[in-house]
């Protein structure tokens, strides 16, 4: 399937894309799927771009994306340099890894152990082959429509590759699954690749999967456009991490739909670290009576990155309960957005949610836009929602330099302790640990570049 994207000239209505593919891509397609995409495609060409008109893109400066002509891969895949990947792998994980390299999924570096009776964990196209009984009631279809915009429509028209997971009633998968999309960008034209998941959890099961965005150094400019699909069966427990370290000039627009049946509870944990765009787009929808979701997510971005999270949670049945507490620590000229609701329905009573955002700016030039929002349709539940904006604290900072520390340590060790809230709270050890280190060098290379620039060296 040949895919091109490229940027119309501005007129009054705003940007839009234009997206050709070629016929014979989906010739050999079952005619479920062929029908999804096209009229994926409509939609996605009739709405085209949207535009800071909007309230839920206010805050977005999509030039990373207009100003090129993205391209899917043409050609082989690129030689990975030796040890690309070590740094990023989970040793937990070691059974169970899905490696994708430029959108594609490379079995070689990929490990599927012995699964119980009935567990599948595949490449997606080839769920699509040998197993549409599961895949076609799903794919799409269990998404309600306010997780659905113009760029879920361009990965459903545009995804070749992905991931599959179906786990039948009372499976628990004791190890975690690692999931691994990686860019090495060498050929000139801004690369574009769509992974797309869909995983069905059954009655009771239990999983815990980490998610990786990597861009490797080399890479130049790419759009990462992702969609994920969660449906979780009655008491199925999920834990889920997802870790973006895109390359600097890279576009990541992610969006993620979770149907949680009676008494399932999902954790999910987002991290952005890297991009100069990044957008997470999470919709969760509480379908069952004591249902629980528990969001937490931790940006740490420098330079001119901007980040973006929207997040929304609709609680549809009674006795549901969610949380969310999102953190950002924003250096240099770094900005982001949190843009949250919470949706209490008619026959949600009972419910609880609980939301709360909170800000560290380690720049007087950084930026944070903030908007936690409840939508409250029943009397008898119980809400809260807040946010906080604030810098280190001159105390904290003179006590830690009175005991002998220097100012970057000082700061280094006190924004740790900021994300370390979030950082705890992940399952799986090598992930935390890998966090922490990313943090650090964030903060070190924001450091190292304010000290150069004002002459300090």
């Amino acid at each position: 399937m040949v895919m091109e994207m490229r940027s119309r000239t501005p007129s009054s209505t705003g940007l839009a894309f234009e997206s050709s593919i070629a016929s014979a891509g989906w010739a050999q397609l079952p005619p479920w799927l062929k029908d999804l995409k096209e009229s994926a495609l409509q939609r996605h060409q009739q709405l085209g771009l949207p535009t800071r008109r909007q309230e839920s893109w206010r805050f977005v400066d999509l030039s990373p994306l207009t100003d090129r002509a993205y391209a899917p891969l043409s050609g082989s895949l690129p030689t990975l340099p030796p040890q690309a990947l070590e740094a990023f792998l989970h040793p937990e994980s070691n059974e169970f890894r899905l490696v994708f390299l430029n959108g594609r999924y490379v079995p070689t570096l990929s490990s599927v152990a012995s699964l119980p009776p009935g567990a599948i964990i595949t490449e997606l196209s080839q769920a699509i082959s040998e197993y549409p009984e599961l895949v076609q009631p799903y794919l799409d279809t269990e998404i309600g429509p306010e997780s659905m915009d113009t760029f879920h429509d361009l990965n459903t028209a545009a995804f070749e590759h992905g991931v599959f997971m179906y786990l039948p009633d009372n499976t628990v998968l004791e190890t975690p699954i690692q999931i691994m999309f990686v860019i090495h960008n060498l050929q000139e034209a801004p690369l574009a690749v769509y992974p797309r998941g869909l995983f069905i959890i059954g009655q009771s099961a239990q999983v815990t999967v980490t998610t990786t965005y990597l861009g490797l150094p080399e890479s130049e400019h790419y759009l990462n456009n992702s969609v994920f699909q969660w449906i979780l069966k009655e008491n199925a427990q999920l834990n889920w991490m997802i870790l973006q370290t895109e390359s600097p000039n890279s576009v990541h627009l992610a969006s993620t739909a979770l149907n949680l049946a009676q008494d399932s509870q999902a954790n999910i944990f987002t991290t952005t670290f890297g991009g100069q765009l990044s957008r997470q787009n999470l919709h969760v929808r509480l379908l069952g009576d004591n249902a629980h979701c528990a969001l937490n997510g931790l940006s740490v971005l420098n330079g001119t990155s901007q980040g973006h999270d929207r997040t929304q949670i609709d609680h549809v049945s009674p006795h549901c309960c969610s949380e969310q507490l999102y953190k950002s620590i924003l250096a240099d000229q770094s900005r982001s957005e949190f843009d949250g609701t919470i949706v209490i329905h008619r026959g949600a009573a009972l419910s609880q949610a609980d939301q709360l955002n909170r800000t560290l700016l380690l720049s007087d030039e950084a930026k944070v836009h903030t908007r936690p929002q409840l939508r409250i349709d029943n009397d008898d539940v119980k809400c809260s929602h807040g946010a906080t904006v604030g810098q280190l604290n001159e105390d904290e900072l003179f006590y830690l330099a009175s005991r002998g520390l220097s100012e970057q340590l000082s700061r280094t060790l006190l924004t740790l302790g900021f994300a370390g809230e979030i950082i705890e709270k992940i399952p799986v050890q090598s992930m935390q640990q890998h966090l922490r280190a990313l943090v650090s060098q964030q903060l070190n290379a924001s450091e190292t570049k304010q000290t150069l620039k004002t002459g300090g060296s």
